[in-house]
C-alpha cells in the first residue's frame, strides 16, 4: 500500500514539474556568442554530464563536488521535447524547444524530488531552476553543450555521454 502511494506521489510530482516548466518566460540570447561553435538542430536522444560552470569573461571552470559521481549533474533530452536528469540525489525534469528562426534553444528545468543534495548539489539546483537559453555545442571531442542563462556571465558546460 505504501509503495503504491509513493509511486502515485512521484507521478503527480513529475506531472506538476512538467506543467510548471511550460510556463517559464524565455530568456534573451547571450551577448558574447563564442566564435568557435556550431549550433545543433537536434538534441533528441542525447545525454550530457556536467563538466563545470564556466565564467564567460575569464574562462575559469569550476568543477562541482562530488567529482567522482557518474550519475550526478546529468541531463538527457528525450524525443518528445521533454528532458530529465539528476543533481546528486534529486531528480530534474523539464521541457525544451528549438527555435529554427533564431537558431536558439530554450530550456526550463524543475526539481521534482525533495531529498537532501550533497556536495555542490544545492548550488547546482539554484542554477538550474532558472530558465536557460541553449546556444552552442562546441564541435570538439568530447562534444560540449553550453547552457546559458539570460545574463550570459556564466554557463554550464556539459560533455556528451553515451551513444
Amino acid at each position: 500500500m505504501k509503495t503504491n502511494i509513493l509511486k502515485i506521489t512521484a507521478l503527480l510530482g513529475i506531472i506538476a514539474g512538467c506543467v510548471l516548466a511550460c510556463n517559464d518566460p524565455k530568456p534573451q540570447p547571450p551577448v558574447n556568442i563564442p566564435e568557435d561553435t556550431t549550433e545543433i538542430n537536434n538534441l533528441q536522444g542525447t545525454k550530457w554530464k556536467l563538466i563545470g560552470i564556466v565564467d564567460e569573461q575569464t574562462g575559469y571552470l569550476k568543477e562541482l563536488e562530488p567529482k567522482d559521481c557518474e550519475v550526478c549533474y546529468t541531463i538527457e533530452f528525450y524525443t518528445d521535447s521533454t528532458c530529465g536528469g539528476r543533481i546528486t540525489t534529486n531528480i530534474i525534469v523539464g521541457n525544451y524547444e528549438f527555435d529554427y528562426q533564431t537558431n536558439t534553444f530554450h530550456i526550463s528545468l524543475r526539481v521534482i524530488t525533495e531529498a537532501g543534495d550533497w556536495g555542490d548539489g544545492h548550488m547546482y539546483r539554484q542554477i538550474i531552476e532558472r530558465p536557460f537559453l541553449f546556444f552552442t555545442v562546441k564541435d570538439t571531442y568530447p562534444r560540449t553543450l553550453h547552457l546559458y542563462h539570460d545574463d550570459s556571465k556564466n554557463y554550464l558546460k556539459y560533455k556528451k555521454i553515451g551513444g
